[in-house]
């Protein structure tokens, strides 16, 4: 076997290297890949941080929703603020009521757009994460305590949330119906 001679030596080095054009190609193909991953992450990160939102929005209407008709189950003496309409079933815009302890209760908007209970003071019922789009109250039967010829009170609450930390257009709607378990005599 000869022996290389130096030429022969210097053409098999360069041809074993990586030309400019490769190295240029090859870091901008693994740039392109590198892209569509992070955008792949960022999105499904958007996604999580959304779906979080509307969760904790529901949660935190549910939890609101379930602590007004537990309160107004043993409620009396329904007065309906904001009405739409003459004759029954009201539609309004909030309720008023005397609750088991005899304390005065309105749940209602606030100043601010917040589902709000006022008593001596108001308090927000859910966290200033969630956004309240709407609430109205529609009350049918008896809403003085005078008639004992018909049926208790009962109120529907149709309330509608989403979430304020995410710019989400989609709105959470619940509605419950309640009725105030007053015993007559």
């Amino acid at each position: 076997m000869p022996m290389p001679t130096i030429k022969e030596k210097k053409n098999s080095s360069l041809s074993r290297g990586f030309t400019l054009v490769e190295l240029l190609i090859t870091v901008a193909l693994f740039s392109i890949l590198v892209s569509i991953a992070v955008g792949g992450f960022v999105r499904a990160l958007r996604t999580e941080r959304e779906v979080s939102g509307m969760m904790s929005t529901e949660s935190n209407a549910s939890i609101a929703l379930e602590e007004m008709t537990r309160e107004m189950r043993t409620g009396y003496l329904f007065t309906p603020l904001s009405c739409t309409g003459v004759q029954q079933p009201l539609s309004c815009a909030g309720v008023q009521f005397f609750n088991a302890n005899g304390q005065q209760v309105t749940y209602a908007r606030g100043a601010n757009g917040a589902l709000t209970r006022t008593t001596t003071s108001s308090e927000p019922l859910m966290g200033g994460n969630v956004s309240t789009t709407f609430l109205s109250f529609t009350i049918f039967g008896d809403v003085n305590g005078n008639d004992t010829t018909h049926w208790p009170p009962r109120v529907t609450i149709d309330l509608g949330v989403a979430p304020s930390s995410t710019n989400l257009p989609s709105v959470i709607n619940l509605q419950t119906t309640v009725s105030a378990r007053g015993i007559f005599q």
